[in-house]
């Protein structure tokens, strides 16, 4: 881990900060809206800062694989939302994500009945968490209830890495370069 404070002139590191004995792989790392940062990792490795990164606490998740990515919105950005808890998304290896209402204190872990692992994700104006990966796996749900999914398959078949939304359509990024894909009404 490593930190500036002269907007990236100069770099430290300062892995130290983190509870990591074993160096496992940090995958992503986010700021929230409300300057909350998040790292994911291998081994289901997960950490959370209030104070831009001065301090980490480990986050406990229910999942001991290997995490590619988190997304997270803080929910006074939610629209209709009325408290400033902050919703995250993490997600991996072979189908696993999990989701938290709460900032990172509670996780609810959910695996898809595929085996494609989840690589990039975003959420959308509307609090829908879109989450892409191997195979064309494109899924979409709302955080608060991971029972009902949205799972799709791009036709292309390529490992999608990230994902926007632009208008009405989702920005894909992957193997096979960019591309677009129409948003369900």
């Amino acid at each position: 881990l490593l930190s500036s404070k002269d907007k990236g002139e100069t770099w430290h590191l300062v892995s130290e900060r983190l509870d990591n004995p074993d160096n496992f792989h940090l995958n992503s790392v986010i700021a929230t809206s409300d300057d909350q940062l998040f790292i994911v990792g291998e081994n289901g490795l997960g950490f959370h800062s209030k104070n831009l990164g001065k301090t980490w606490l480990t986050m406990t998740l229910p999942y001991s694989g290997s995490l590619f990515g988190i997304i997270g919105k803080t929910a006074k950005t939610v629209e209709g939302a009325t408290d400033s808890s902050t919703q995250l998304v993490a997600f991996g290896l072979q189908g696993n994500l999990m989701t938290s209402l709460d900032g990172g204190v509670h996780w609810q872990h959910k695996k898809l009945s595929t085996s494609a692992s989840l690589l990039g994700g975003y959420f959308s104006k509307q609090n829908r968490a879109y989450l892409v990966g191997h195979g064309g796996l494109i899924v979409n749900f709302k955080p608060e209830n991971l029972e009902i999914l949205q799972i799709e398959k791009h036709p292309s078949g390529a490992a999608l890495a990230s994902v926007l939304i632009q208008e009405d359509s989702l920005i894909l990024a992957g193997q096979f370069g960019i591309s677009t894909w129409p948003l369900k009404k």
